[in-house]
């Protein structure tokens, strides 16, 4: 039998496929008539996964691997997906990182490749994650003048209290500093939390499913071992356990004097 004979020879329009690599890596492709390919790597890290000292390190991570991997410069990689009318872009949500882009049919392997680099490639050169902890500063700014977004994270943080689900997805000025003061920290979390059973690929657009499989396959079996050690905790509990649930009858409550422009 064939590695990859659960696709059908020609996928069928409007038809979703689903499959799991060896590696452990998961297959999402979405068959529809459309020129146009959306198609990217979804990764189960987030704030969830991150110690106090450095909350904020996956939206931190969101944003540097575009400055640059082993084989391209941060100018490269935008200029690899604008040059052909495409997009690239990525976000942050508490439990996963997604990195995407929207290109023409013809381009879809080269930018498949240059998204798995800069997952499993990257470099953090210092100089332009340095300027990239500025533009984590003001969004970090932008959000606090914010305070119908800002409720949402006092909310959680009081939900989540005494676990890392509590902390912002943008982390604080203090953890940034800390985060950009060493390559490394990056590169740690990376290798723990970016692993193949941890990634779902997924692909919509007018491609073969068998031929996109069969392209992740190949990116998966180059991809360094020593990219993924053992698998670390899920969710990082600061409290001790127990304690992170509400109890009867008690009340979280936090109230807020800012001052603003608006009401």
């Amino acid at each position: 039998m064939q590695r990859y004979d659960f696709f059908l020879k020609y996928a069928n329009m409007n038809e979703t496929f689903y499959h799991i690599l060896p590696s452990g890596s998961q297959i999402v492709v979405r068959n529809v008539p459309s020129e146009v390919v959306y198609l990217g790597i979804m990764v189960g890290a987030g704030p969830r996964h991150e110690a106090e000292d450095v909350s904020g390190i996956a939206h931190y991570i969101e944003h540097c691997v575009f400055k640059g991997t082993l084989h391209h410069t941060a100018r490269q990689i935008i200029r690899r997906v604008e040059d052909i009318g495409g997009e690239i872009n990525a976000y942050t949500t508490k439990e996963e990182t997604t990195f995407y882009a929207a290109v023409p049919r013809t381009y879809w392997k080269r930018t498949l490749h240059l998204l798995g680099e800069m997952v499993m490639q990257p470099t953090f050169p210092k100089k332009e994650t340095d300027k990239e902890v500025q533009v984590i500063y003001d969004e970090i700014e932008s959000y606090n003048d914010s305070p119908s977004e800002l409720i949402y994270d006092d909310f959680e943080s009081l939900i989540f209290r005494g676990s890392s689900l509590a902390s912002p997805i943008l982390g604080t000025k203090k953890s940034l500093r800390h985060i950009s003061s060493r390559p490394d920290y990056a590169l740690r979390f990376m290798q723990e939390h970016y692993r193949p059973e941890r990634m779902v690929f997924f692909c919509q657009g007018n491609i073969n499913a068998k031929n996109f499989a069969e392209e992740v396959g190949k990116m998966m079996e180059i991809a360094p071992n020593q990219a993924f050690p053992p698998q670390g905790k899920d969710v990082i509990q600061r409290v001790e356990s127990g304690k992170l649930r509400m109890e009867n009858g008690e009340e979280r409550i936090q109230t807020y004097k800012k001052h603003t422009h608006q009401t």
